[in-house]
C-alpha cells in the first residue's frame, strides 16, 4: 500500500525553503532570462515579418503547454502523496499517451493553424505539432522530479530547456535560417531537454513495472482537474489584454500590451513558490507552515514589486520602451499590482489542485468571464477603466484564495485508496 510523505518532512518549512525554494527560484529566474534571450535573438534573426509568424506559433505552443502543466501537477501530486511511485506506468504509459494525443491533435489542427496564422508553409504548423510531444512529456518528467522533491534534478532540467532553446536561436541566427529552420531547431532543443529529463527520472525514482498506480480512470480525473486549473490561470492572465485589444484603439491597446510586462514580471517573480509548496501540500496533512510561508513570500514580493514600479515608473518606461510609451507611466503600479494578485491566485489554485479540489479553479474561470463581461457591459474605453476592473476581480479571487488556505481538509481523496492497483 502506498505511503504518503511523512508530515515531519514538511514541518521545517523555513529550512525547507532555503534548501529547495532558493534553488527553485534561481532555476526559474535563469530559465526566464534564457527565454527572453531566445525571443530577443529570434527577433533580430527573423526580422519583423518573420518573427510575427514565429511569435504567433510560439503563442500557440504556449496554449499547447496546458497538457504539459497539467501532467506536471498531477504526476507531482500522485508521487508526493504516495498514490503512485513507479515511473514506468506514470511516464512510460500514462504521460506518453497524453503526449502522443497532443501530437495527434496538433497534426490534425495543422491545416487550420496554417490558414489562421497565414504561414508561409504548412510544414511550420507540422513542426509546431512535433514540438508538442517533447514539451508535454517533459512536463510529466519534471512533475515526477518535483513530487520526489529532487529540486536539484528539477532545476537542471528546467534550466536545460532555456539553454537548449537559446542555442536553437543562436544556430538560427548564425545559419541565417528562416522560420522553418528556427522551428526545427526548437523541436530538436525540446527533444534534448526531454532526453535529459528521462535520464534524471531514471536517477531519481524506481522504474518498476510492479509499482502501484491509481489506474487510468482516476489518473484522467486528476489530470482533467489539473488541466482546468492551468487553463484557468492562463486565461485569467491574458483576458484583460484580449479585452483591451477589442475595445481600445491601436495606440491605447499597444500601450496596454506594453504595461502587461510589469504584471508578468511581478507574477513570474514569485510563481516558483506555487511549485515549491505543491508537493508539500500533496504529501502531508495540509503543510500549513509551508502555505503560510509561501503566502508571506508572495505578499512581500508583491509589495516590493508594486513599490519599486511606482517609484521608478518614469525610469522603467523610458528604459524598456522609450518616449513613445511615456503616456503609460501613470499605470505602471496598477499593472504590477495585477501581477501580484494573480501570483496569489495561482498559489491558491495550486494548493487546491494539490488537495484534489477544484473550487478555486471554478472561481478563476468565473473571474476571467467576469473581467471580460464587465469590460464590454460597462463600456470601458480607457486603460484605467480596464485595469481597475481587472484588479477588482483579481482582489476578490485573492481573498477567496486566502480563505481557502484555512480549509482543514488537505485532500479530496484518501492517500491509501483501495482503488490503487499494482501493475502486473
Amino acid at each position: 500500500m502506498p505511503t504518503p510523505l511523512a508530515p515531519g518532512r514538511n514541518g521545517r518549512s523555513a529550512g525547507g525553503f532555503l534548501r529547495s525554494g532558493v534553488p527553485l527560484a534561481a532555476a526559474t529566474l535563469v530559465s526566464g532570462i534564457l527565454s527572453y534571450g531566445f525571443n530577443l535573438i529570434l527577433t533580430r534573426a527573423l526580422g519583423p515579418e518573420g518573427f510575427g509568424a514565429m511569435g504567433a506559433l510560439l503563442g500557440a505552443a504556449v496554449i499547447g503547454s496546458v497538457p504539459a502543466t497539467a501532467l506536471q501537477l498531477e504526476v507531482a501530486r500522485l508521487v508526493a502523496s504516495g498514490q503512485a511511485v513507479g515511473a514506468r506506468w506514470l511516464v512510460g504509459r500514462a504521460a506518453l499517451s497524453v503526449s502522443v494525443a497532443s501530437l495527434v491533435c496538433g497534426l490534425a489542427l495543422a491545416p487550420l493553424i496554417d490558414h489562421v496564422l497565414r504561414l508561409h508553409s504548412i510544414w511550420d504548423a507540422v513542426l509546431l505539432a512535433l514540438l508538442l510531444f517533447p514539451q508535454t512529456l517533459t512536463g510529466a518528467l519534471t512533475g515526477f522530479l518535483l513530487g520526489h522533491r529532487r529540486i536539484d534534478l528539477f532545476a537542471m532540467v528546467v534550466v536545460s530547456i532555456g539553454v537548449t532553446r537559446l542555442a536553437a536561436a543562436v544556430v538560427t541566427q548564425l545559419a541565417d535560417g528562416g522560420i522553418t529552420f528556427a522551428l526545427s531547431a526548437t523541436v530538436v532543443s525540446a527533444g534534448a531537454s526531454m532526453a535529459l529529463g528521462l535520464w534524471a527520472v531514471r536517477r531519481c525514482g524506481p522504474w518498476d513495472d510492479r509499482a502501484p498506480h491509481p489506474g487510468a480512470r482516476r489518473f484522467v480525473v486528476g489530470l482533467s482537474r489539473a488541466a482546468a486549473g492551468a487553463a484557468a490561470l492562463m486565461v485569467l492572465l491574458n483576458v484583460d489584454l484580449l479585452a483591451a485589444r477589442a475595445v481600445l484603439g491601436d495606440n491605447s491597446s499597444g500601450q496596454y500590451a506594453f504595461l502587461t510586462i510589469f504584471g508578468r514580471m511581478t507574477f513570474w517573480g514569485t510563481s516558483f513558490l506555487s511549485l515549491w509548496v505543491f508537493p508539500r501540500v500533496a504529501g502531508s496533512s495540509g503543510a500549513r507552515r509551508a502555505i503560510r510561508l509561501s503566502v508571506v513570500a508572495v505578499a512581500a514580493g508583491g509589495v516590493l514589486a508594486v513599490s519599486t514600479a511606482s517609484i521608478l515608473r518614469d525610469e522603467l518606461v523610458a528604459l524598456l520602451a522609450g518616449p513613445a510609451y511615456a503616456s503609460s507611466t501613470p499605470y505602471v503600479g496598477a499593472f504590477a499590482l495585477a501581477g501580484a494578485l494573480i501570483a496569489l491566485v495561482q498559489l491558491g489554485t495550486y494548493v487546491d489542485v494539490a488537495r484534489g479540489r477544484h473550487e478555486l479553479t471554478f472561481a478563476a474561470w468565473a473571474g476571467a468571464l467576469l473581467v471580460a463581461g464587465a469590460v464590454f457591459v460597462s463600456g470601458a474605453s480607457s486603460i484605467s477603466a480596464i485595469i481597475t476592473i481587472a484588479n477588482t476581480v483579481l482582489a476578490l479571487l485573492a481573498v477567496l484564495s486566502l480563505i481557502s488556505f484555512r480549509g482543514a481538509s488537505p485532500t479530496a481523496e484518501p492517500r491509501t485508496s483501495t482503488t490503487i492497483v499494482p501493475t502486473s
